[in-house]
């Protein structure tokens, strides 16, 4: 009786675990080996784990099916289980050669080596490594994964970017900002986003029609460089350069930059803070098996936004306090431009000769049509000096 590792992958062994087998017209050699009874390992390298241990139930033969993964002439040997794997985790073979208490002749340092296979689908192993396998198997736990503190390192400036609190760091963020902003910066909308040059193609309004435009997002705009510099990239179509900082001042593509393009700065500059503590440690489980043991977590500090002022109160609230009065003139800055209203005595806004039932929708209005917080954007004149209606608010709370 002979003992083997079988080098394969999970989406075969998830087709037909009852199989091990190979695309062929006739019985390769390798197969012709194969005896009733002789052990077999399922490894799937890929994805560094083991599905089970077997044993071969069949004489080597070539059949041939109309079974979608398995479609034409395969030579096959059918397998029955000895110690199989629970999915979707199966056992991974880091963690199992960590835990045995003796190493594999296969992978005597404890570590995960490449496997010579020089053509064949089997490899040899010892009769005292498939009995250690198939013993471990059962016994195996997956080790916790992904659940230590949260990282959150690499952050921008804090700032209110409508998609996110703050500024990117990295062209995925400069995807998201341009998605969320698109329509402010005068495109409907994109048709795709792909892998390849240039990445995107958005559709840009232009009075009564829209046009196709293709698009290139970098964080930085230096990083067009290394595209003006490929020559198979020279030859496509490319009308913009989307990116959060442009640093490149002769890009030959036209530049948005979406620093200083977008509304991004909060009107309050604190950065309130809140102690926050990473999720609790799985409970220890009993086992004969070594426990790694993990530092405790500490606290992080990470800012959040405050509540501008309390709520429930309303600028009819602040007209019969005494704070407001009716026709008094409010101020919104936005993009180098400076917007004006008016109070009306029922507690609605004036702007632009239309009239908004709350601060936050006539700031909408104002910022063309970006959800608003009014209450941080309007100012009033309050005796000596200009002030955000949240702060009056606050004070007749």
């Amino acid at each position: 009786m002979n003992y083997y590792l079988v080098v394969h992958d999970v989406p075969s062994f998830q087709q037909h675990d009852d199989w091990i087998g190979r695309s062929a017209k006739t019985v390769p050699p390798d197969f012709r080996a194969l005896r009733r009874g002789d052990g077999i390992v399922y490894y799937c390298k890929e994805d560094l784990v083991i599905t089970g241990t077997f044993k071969v139930a069949s004489a080597p033969r070539v059949v041939v099916t109309d079974d979608p993964s398995w479609r034409g002439s395969h030579a096959v040997v059918t397998i029955e289980p000895v110690a199989k794997a629970k999915p979707p985790r199966y056992v991974c073979v880091r963690q199992m050669l960590e835990e045995l208490p003796e190493p594999l002749s296969i992978f005597p340092a404890r570590k995960v080596s490449g496997i010579k296979l020089r053509g064949k689908t089997f490899v040899p192993i010892t009769k005292a490594d498939f009995r250690a396998i198939s013993k471990y198997i059962p016994t195996y736990r997956p080790a916790p994964l992904f659940n230590g503190p949260s990282n959150d390192q690499g952050l921008g400036k804090w700032g209110n970017l409508g998609a996110m609190s703050f500024a990117p760091t990295s062209e995925q963020g400069v995807v998201a900002l341009f998605v969320w902003h698109m329509r402010t910066l005068g495109f409907e909308h994109l048709e795709f986003i792909r892998q390849g040059f240039p990445d995107a193609c958005a559709i840009e309004a232009k009075g009564a029609t829209n046009e196709r435009k293709y698009v290139e997002f970098e964080y930085r705009a230096s990083l067009f460089r290394q595209h003006v510099n490929n020559p198979k990239h020279r030859q496509y179509r490319c009308d913009y350069v989307v990116c959060w900082e442009n640093d490149y001042p002769t890009c030959p593509v036209p530049v948005i930059e979406l620093k200083t393009r977008i509304d991004w700065a909060l009107p309050h500059q604190d950065r309130p803070t809140v102690v926050y503590t990473a999720p609790p440690a799985p409970e220890p489980q009993v086992s004969s098996k070594p426990v790694h043991k993990r530092r405790p977590a500490k606290a992080v500090e990470k800012p959040t936004r405050r509540r501008a002022a309390p709520s429930g109160i309303t600028v009819a609230d602040l007209l019969q306090q005494g704070k407001l009065a009716a026709g008094q003139e409010l101020r919104l800055d936005w993009k180098g431009r400076q917007f004006t209203a008016t109070v009306q005595a029922d507690g609605s806004i004036l702007f632009n000769g239309k009239t908004y039932a709350t601060p936050s929708a006539a700031g909408q209005g104002a910022r063309n049509g970006l959800s608003t917080n009014g209450w941080v954007y309007w100012k009033c004149f309050d005796e000596q000096k200009w002030v955000l209606l949240a702060e009056l608010r606050k004070s007749g709370g």
